[in-house]
């Protein structure tokens, strides 16, 4: 292929690289996959995807700053260029040598050893591509004119989690029909109302969301941030490094949620209801159940019913934001914790037994030390010392659609979730009539090659 053009819009402006081998262009390109939002974090996104046939550092292969006008001078003079504008989330690329898809992998292979290392560009959902460029008339403007989606967890996971489900939870069981389905005494019982409250929970506007729905924050990169994480275990394959995203950019705290955060989130919602629940229970004003005064009472019985509500809210709030830092904190099934697992997606890396991730080593030494501490079978002592290869872990969010809710799917979109329950209707019919000859739906697996 003939050399490129490599040019890299920002906010300060642009800068053009002449000449550039493939090798190298392809792997700036694959830096747009991490939806950066300056010429700095791309480069800091580099290690993630840097093979031996190209230079150390991003700025290692001859950048210059260009206005305008010389930017248009050299994107007419070359055949073949590359264009990644960060305001506009959008890629350019122009030639006819050019192979280009929103997901590809390159298979870059060394002169030398023939090794093949494996490049995967996935531009992020929100992001254009074109075979043009345009420049504005009065330069770049200072703004960005795509923006990201914006994921809040403050509210997902901070205190007006734990106010929205307290809330919820004492309307509920001040509502006549808790009582009348006993459900104070019932465990069972309990679960219609539990359901209720997440869903409410989820699919109620936000004021601190803009208007948005928590569920609505959650969706729309999951497919795209697995891919992402799923190139680097492409990279380990390939004998190279597993390299974490850098704290703190590609929108960081703010950044898209992943598919094992939404399930994180979910199962944290039913520990918090479940607990809440049992609060209530406990210590719920008075009259709210039976109209006899509870041994475990917390209440002045000439309070004011406004007065017991408030201190209900307020109590309760203080013991689910107790409850829910103690899960986050805990170990997740025997492993890592919630609040590490959800790092680790942030962080767009896997979770691998005896593979080490550059830039997790804490995490992953305290992950060791606590499995050591829990467990002393041999297969796993084994596993962890690499002695069965490198396994890696995952949530499969399978228990999201067992109540048959959109609220709590793993689908983004209720059509797509309406197709999904017929498909399986579908199935359950073939099932009942064939037995156990029928066979289940082909699963979505990722191709390794």
């Amino acid at each position: 292929m003939d050399k490129m053009l490599v040019v890299v819009v920002d906010a300060e402006g642009a800068r053009m690289v002449e000449g550039l081998e493939f090798e190298p262009a392809v792997t700036t390109l694959a830096l747009a996959s991490e939806d950066p939002a300056s010429w700095r974090e791309m480069a800091c996104c580099w290690p993630r995807y840097r093979t031996p046939l190209v230079a150390e550092r991003l700025e290692d292969l001859g950048w210059q700053s260009a206005n305008s006008e010389m930017l248009w001078e050299q994107l007419l003079l070359h055949s073949n260029c590359l264009v990644i504008d960060l305001l506009r989330k959008c890629v350019a690329l122009g030639g006819a040598d050019v192979e280009f898809e929103r997901d590809i992998t390159y298979r870059l292979t060394g002169v030398e050893d023939e090794a093949e290392y494996p490049v995967a560009v996935s531009l992020p959902p929100w992001w254009e591509t074109h075979n043009y460029y345009v420049l504005d008339g009065d330069g770049w403007q200072p703004e960005p004119i795509a923006v990201s989606p914006q994921a809040s967890r403050d509210v997902l996971f901070g205190l007006p989690l734990y106010e929205g489900l307290s809330t919820r939870l004492l309307e509920a069981v001040h509502n006549p029909n808790w009582q009348k389905a006993d459900a104070e005494h019932d465990r069972g019982r309990r679960y219609r109302f539990t359901v209720e409250v997440h869903r409410d929970w989820l699919m109620t506007p936000h004021p601190l969301l803009a208007g948005r729905t928590p569920r609505e924050c959650m969706h729309g990169a999951h497919d795209w941030l697995e891919r992402l994480i799923h190139a680097q275990r492409r990279r380990h394959a390939a004998g190279l490094d597993m390299v974490a995203l850098p704290a703190g950019i590609c929108g960081g705290e703010s950044s898209p949620v992943s598919r094992e955060e939404l399930i994180l989130h979910f199962d944290l919602c039913r520990v918090l209801i479940e607990a809440g629940w049992d609060w209530c229970v406990c210590h719920v004003a008075p009259a709210s159940f039976s109209g006899s005064v509870k041994k475990k009472s917390i209440w002045p019985l000439r309070q004011s019913r406004k007065g017991r509500r408030r201190r209900e809210r307020r109590l309760l709030t203080a013991h689910l934001q107790q409850i829910g830092q103690r899960w986050l904190s805990e170990s997740y099934e025997g492993g890592h914790s919630p609040r590490v697992i959800m790092e680790y997606s942030r962080r767009r890396v896997p979770r691998a037994y005896s593979a080490p991730v550059v830039g997790m080593q804490e995490l992953e030494e305290s992950r060791v030390q606590q499995h050591a501490e829990s467990c002393g079978c041999p297969l796993c002592d084994a596993m962890d010392h690499g002695l069965l290869g490198t396994a890696f872990e995952l949530l499969d969010g399978y228990h999201l659609e067992l109540d048959d809710e959109f609220a709590f799917s793993l689908c983004e979109h209720k059509s797509d979730w309406q197709k999904q329950q017929a498909e399986f209707a579908d199935w359950t019919l073939g099932f009942q009539a064939k037995g156990e000859s029928a066979e289940l739906p082909e699963p979505q697996l990722w191709d390794e090659g």
